[in-house]
């Protein structure tokens, strides 16, 4: 796959994951978007060559940290191989941003091994991901596309500053 091919694949399954995630959720969506990358695993298997387990240490280092679109082409996209598969779910919306969520394939792959056919813009798979139903908040019907942002920052250790804002704040 060239990198105009890839960054028109992203694009598109971009579009389509807002089309998608506005059928079922009541957020207002950005078309302004940042990204969090996260790989599928970040240890070396054996089914990884040498220059995928270098291509793997490099992506560890940029985990879950908030990169533009230009910076996830340069991370995903490999002298036409990119990740096999990459699973792509919105993280978080707020006014003026959408934070995308891509989960990827440690493997590296030319365009002519991805799966076309159920995936429209390989290796991009578009999904909304459901709310557990003790997180879900409906309104009409549609749920809130931020349940896994919320419960990723009540899993995150606080600092004893904050926990002693937040006593104060709900004791005052």
């Amino acid at each position: 796959m060239d990198a105009s091919k890839f960054r028109q694949h992203l694009d598109n399954s971009l579009k389509l994951l807002l089309d998608i995630a506005r059928q079922y959720c009541y957020n207002d969506f950005s078309e302004t978007f940042k990204f969090i990358i996260q790989p599928s695993g970040t240890d070396f298997h054996d089914g990884l060559n040498d220059f995928e387990k270098r291509k793997l240490t490099i992506l560890n280092r940029y985990a879950d940290k908030i990169l533009t679109f230009d910076q996830v082409i340069d991370l995903l996209y490999h002298d036409n191989k990119v990740p096999l598969w990459i699973n792509t779910t919105v993280y978080e919306s707020k006014k003026g941003l959408t934070v995308i969520h891509l989960l990827c394939s440690r493997r590296l792959r030319h365009d002519n091994e991805l799966f076309y056919g159920a995936v429209k813009y390989p290796p991009f798979n578009v999904l909304v991901q459901l709310p557990p139903d003790s997180l879900r908040k409906d309104i009409n019907g549609k749920f809130d596309i931020n349940w896994k942002k919320e419960l990723d920052d009540r899993q995150k250790p606080r600092s004893i500053f904050r926990k002693i804002k937040q006593l104060l704040t709900n004791n005052g």
